[in-house]
């Protein structure tokens, strides 16, 4: 971390030395967030503790996407050079999705076949520190960047449920204790007309969310897709 920092300064001072300009954006994204690994998996199993209490998922940790939302703010320094340094931070609420195709209630050693899911909400305070390029393309001016993208975790809440097929409904919902920072390499593309952008972007997750987890194979890391609207406001 602090060789990231000096790197910035560095960076921050060879920009001041050619500045051309600053630029303050704001965004809005959409997310889809799955974990990836040998311990993601497509589908799991609610398991209850004793007949008639809630449940757990066995395995929460979903490969399958699921549907999240963010805001950021950011701040660029454009050089003359087109160089591109910034900073961005913001606030991300990201859900991972396994199906849960069977249930064990609590009594007996029998499963039973169901249908439902369960998602792993996960909400963060994002800073994401960059450097990139501006390319030219007639009215529209495409930035490309990239660099690390730091995720604090505030909360992780797991929300599932299954059916069974004598429709009987289990549910999950639980805080799961998680790692508290999810470190992740990052590349974005901006497209902007004027004032107007559309961005997305991908974030390659290096945190093992089973770090610690004792007996056969545990990892489990997570990846992050955007795709939202900018708009410059200096």
């Amino acid at each position: 971390m602090r060789h990231l920092v000096v790197t910035i300064a560095l960076l921050g001072l060879v920009g001041g030395a050619q500045a051309q300009s600053w630029e303050t954006t704001a965004q809005l994204t959409g997310t889809g967030f799955n974990f990836r690994g040998p311990s993601a998996e497509r589908q799991s199993s609610i398991n209850l503790y004793r007949p008639g209490t809630t449940g757990y998922t066995n395995n929460p940790y979903g490969a399958l996407p699921g549907v999240g939302f963010g805001a950021a703010l950011q701040q660029q320094r454009v050089t003359r050079g087109k160089v591109l340094l910034g900073l961005q931070a913001g606030y991300e609420r990201l859900r991972s999705r396994v199906d849960n195709v069977l249930v064990w209630p609590g009594g007996g050693d029998v499963l039973e076949e169901a249908h439902g899911h369960t998602n792993l909400i996960l909400d963060f305070i994002n800073v994401h520190p960059y450097a990139g390029r501006r390319f030219g393309l007639g009215a529209v001016s495409l930035d490309v960047t990239g660099g690390l993208d730091l995720g604090l975790l505030l909360h992780c809440q797991e929300k599932g449920f299954a059916t069974a097929g004598n429709g009987q409904r289990y549910t999950t919902d639980l805080a799961r204790p998680q790692p508290r920072l999810d470190t992740r390499a990052r590349l974005n593309l901006t497209a902007y007309y004027h004032r107007v952008g559309l961005m997305t972007s991908y974030a390659h997750g290096l945190r093992n969310y089973r770090e610690g987890w004792v007996g056969g194979v545990n990892e489990a890391y997570g990846q992050v897709w955007r795709l939202g609207v900018a708009y410059r406001l200096l």
